[in-house]
């Protein structure tokens, strides 16, 4: 239902925002609205700073009660015994292709895939000037 909302947005919006701007805003606003409500927990294989996180922050907003896990198990181990409602995980990146713990997992777990975040990765590599 919040996919469709923020979708119709985006189709409504005339500016002067960018649609990708306008979707985080409302992103927040429902996950403000939804912590009202109910506090959210969502498992995410950490630590903080992690890709996982990001798309986390992307799905859900900064109004969350984010969980890290030290491994895709766990986060799998919290969304199937309740300590988190949602479980982040990855399922493929550029080096690695898909994450085969993760697809294992979506077999063997009751669990189901509820949305897809698309995130855009990009690292750097600095150095420190030699003196």
């Amino acid at each position: 239902r919040e996919a469709e909302v923020l979708r119709r947005i985006a189709l409504a919006n005339r500016g002067p925002l960018a649609n990708d701007a306008l979707v985080r805003l409302f992103t927040e606003i429902i996950s403000a609205c939804r912590a009202l409500e109910q506090p959210l927990s969502v498992a995410y294989l950490g630590p903080q700073g992690t890709f996982s996180e990001m798309a986390l922050g992307k799905q859900f907003g900064a109004n969350v009660e984010a969980q890290p896990c030290a491994s895709i198990d766990d986060v799998f181990r919290a969304a199937e015994t309740g300590a988190a409602q949602y479980a982040v995980v990855p399922v493929e990146n550029s080096s690695d292709g898909a994450i085969g713990r993760t697809l294992d997992l979506l077999l063997t777990t009751p669990l189901k895939i509820c949305a897809e975040v698309v995130l855009r990765v990009q690292q750097n590599l600095m150095a420190k000037r030699p003196s």
